[in-house]
C-alpha cells in the first residue's frame, strides 16, 4: 500500500530540526507548525519511518518512493529552511 504525505507538526516550545534521511537534509521547524513530506512516487514499497532523537527528528524515506519534497502551507521548502546561524557550532568543534 502506498504511503503518500506524511505530516509533522512540532508541539514543542521551541525550533527543532528535522533530519531528511538519506539525503541529509536539514529543516528547521518553528513552534506549532506543521510541515509535509511529500514523495514524487508513492510506491507500493515505498513508507517513512521517524524518530524522534530529542534534540532533533530524523524523517527516512525507506523503500522506492524517489525524491521527497517538504512543504509548509503550501509552499515547497529548501534544505536549511529557518537554520539558526549556529545550528552546527557544537558539531564543527567536534570534528
Amino acid at each position: 500500500m502506498p504511503s503518500g504525505k506524511i505530516t509533522y507538526t512540532n508541539r514543542r516550545e521551541n525550533l527543532i530540526c528535522i533530519m531528511l534521511e538519506p539525503w541529509g537534509e536539514d529543516y528547521w521547524i518553528q513552534p506549532g507548525e506543521t510541515f509535509e513530506f511529500v514523495p514524487m512516487s508513492a510506491r507500493e514499497d515505498s513508507f517513512f519511518a521517524v524518530v524522534d532523537h530529542g534534540r532533533y527528528v530524523a524523517v527516512f524515506a525507506e523503500g522506492r518512493g524517489g525524491i521527497i519534497t517538504v512543504y509548509h502551507a503550501g509552499r515547497k521548502l529548501k534544505c536549511g529552511h529557518n537554520r539558526p546561524a549556529d545550528a552546527f557550532k557544537a558539531h564543527r568543534r567536534a570534528g
